[in-house]
């Protein structure tokens, strides 16, 4: 397996490097189904295809682009799974009424995809993606709420959800991991905006690269903005 990383502070050319290496790979004998090109964002997975759509306009943005996209939604896509099966916004609300919270909930940019704000849920979610057990990190966090609520809450979303058999958006993430056989075989993995990526994440990039031929990683290590969310930095290094 070939391993390039381009580091760069924004507006230095990365994405244009890896669209280039999109047209280069198209113009040979790679097939656009065998190439994987994942984004921090849907719009940047999206804007991606559409550029090489323009080049080879022979091809099909649906059928022969299947895997450009973000992770969460490839994670998706190998499960097998719909909409049905995810956390909804009102599955949300009516979790947040049973466990005496209150919290924001609003649709993301992906069908299946929900943004919750609620401090407790948010440093949960963060311990998930950073695998930390859930007591190391609430010891390490500034957090002010009594261990015993954010207990409680983090079990009675984890009883919510296995009743009810839904996934939230790190579910899918760690449900893909265990079932690695279902993530494609690709002959060119390229990843963009690295460096936002966090520890779960990358695992999950570690298992495709295992099964890619040539990988392709870009990103500013200087311009880490989501560490605070889990962005893991240094598996980009």
């Amino acid at each position: 397996m070939n391993v390039t990383k381009v580091f760069g502070p924004p507006g230095s050319g990365k994405t244009t490097f890896l669209l280039n290496v999109v047209e280069t790979e198209l113009d040979g004998e790679t097939s656009p189904v065998q190439m994987g090109y994942f984004a921090f964002t849907k719009k940047a997975a999206t804007e991606a295809r559409d550029r090489a759509i323009q080049k080879f306009p022979n091809l099909n943005p649906d059928s022969d682009f299947p895997w450009f996209r973000t992770l969460h939604s490839l994670a998706y896509r190998c499960l097998g799974i719909s909409t049905k099966d995810m956390m909804s916004p009102e599955h949300y609300r009516e979790f947040a009424q049973e466990a005496g919270i209150e919290l924001a909930v609003e649709t993301g940019e992906e069908e299946f995809a929900v943004r919750v704000d609620n401090p407790i849920l948010n440093e949960i979610n963060i311990a998930r993606i950073k695998g930390l057990d859930l007591h190391t990190h609430y010891n390490k966090s500034a957090m002010t709420i009594e261990w015993f609520h954010f207990e409680y809450v983090e079990r009675a979303y984890r009883q919510y959800k296995e009743v009810r058999s839904l996934l939230d958006f790190t579910d899918l993430l760690e449900q893909v991991l265990n079932f690695p056989d279902r993530l494609p075989r690709l002959e060119v993995l390229i990843i963009d905006e690295a460096q936002d990526l966090s520890l779960l994440q990358w695992r999950l990039v570690e298992q495709l690269a295992l099964r890619a031929q040539r990988c392709f990683l870009a990103g500013d290590d200087d311009q880490a903005v989501y560490t605070w969310a889990g962005a893991d930095v240094n598996s980009f290094l």
